[in-house]
């Protein structure tokens, strides 16, 4: 089957795991920031859990379908058609040969996943289709989608007659954390001031991090030397600004870490957009 993209949407590019292992040499983990949405998908589909998806954000892309498979559609609300026909997201749909799958305009949240039943034909770096899209140069251009590109995918009927079951928490504003390795360089008022502020993401914010913008806070004295980070990772910088590392950051930095998202809280951080207000909570069990 081939799949023509008609139009890519504001910033579509097909994702997987990503490379985990690899940040010794300094090559992001990237892949899919919602992994729990990316896992749904492909189970509903009966594909393997590291089969690629389509990661769309705020604008959808229209997708073109030469021969008929079976698609699922979930995370942020975008309101999905098949020939200008609204359908429900959150299970698998069959889309027949000819049609095509677009988008309205994402309504709420930032990100949906586009899932396709069958085995992806594109290339892969280090076992990952991910794109690298910061500061690194090679060619998975094709894991960004393109205007008039095509996608190979060879389909399978392996679906599962189950329905997703979706949380309403993509709309909280309160991200957990636990504490950063150099949590304890902070005063207590300092922590108390972070965590009592709400957080506004900032307009200059992607999938290598989201800056935020809000009550400044003072850093410590001690000189930084440039250390692990991860994505989830939350720095301070030299200003006193909170900066939440994602899939696509560095692998190291020289601020100091204040705090560390689990998995959980990136996959709810994964459906905020610039302008959405945030607040930090901090575990009980640090």
């Amino acid at each position: 089957m081939i799949i023509k993209v008609i139009k890519p949407g504001m910033f579509s590019t097909i994702q997987d795991y990503g490379r985990s292992g690899w940040q010794h040499k300094g090559i992001p983990v990237g892949g899919a920031l919602d992994r729990n949405t990316f896992d749904q998908v492909n189970t509903i589909l009966g594909n393997d859990l590291n089969t690629p998806v389509i990661e769309a954000t705020i604008i959808g892309p229209t997708l073109y379908f030469d021969s008929a498979c079976r698609i699922a559609v979930s995370g942020s609300l975008m309101r999905p058609k098949i020939d200008n026909e609204v359908f429900e997201m959150n299970h698998v749909i069959q889309i027949e040969g000819g049609q095509t799958l677009s988008f309205e305009r994402m309504s709420m949240g930032c990100r949906t996943y586009i899932g396709i039943g069958g085995e992806w034909h594109i290339k892969r770096w280090l076992g990952s289709v991910s794109p690298m899209i910061y500061g690194v140069n090679y060619d998975l251009q094709s894991s960004i989608l393109k205007k008039g590109q095509t996608i190979h995918i060879t389909t399978n009927q392996n679906e599962l007659d189950i329905k997703l079951k979706v949380k309403s928490d993509k709309a909280l504003k309160d991200i957990y954390c636990h504490k950063g390795p150099e949590f304890n360089l902070f005063g207590q008022s300092t922590i108390d001031l972070l965590l009592q502020a709400e957080y506004k993401i900032h307009q200059n914010s992607n999938r290598m991090g989201y800056r935020l913008t809000g009550n400044h806070i003072r850093t410590p004295d001690k000189k930084m030397i440039s250390s692990a980070v991860l994505p989830g990772t939350v720095q301070i910088t030299n200003e006193g600004a909170p900066i939440i590392l994602l899939n696509d950051a560095q692998t190291t930095g020289g601020y100091p870490r204040i705090f560390q998202l689990d998995q959980h809280s990136i996959n709810l951080l994964a459906h905020k957009k610039p302008g959405d207000v945030i607040t930090f909570k901090l575990l009980k069990n640090g």
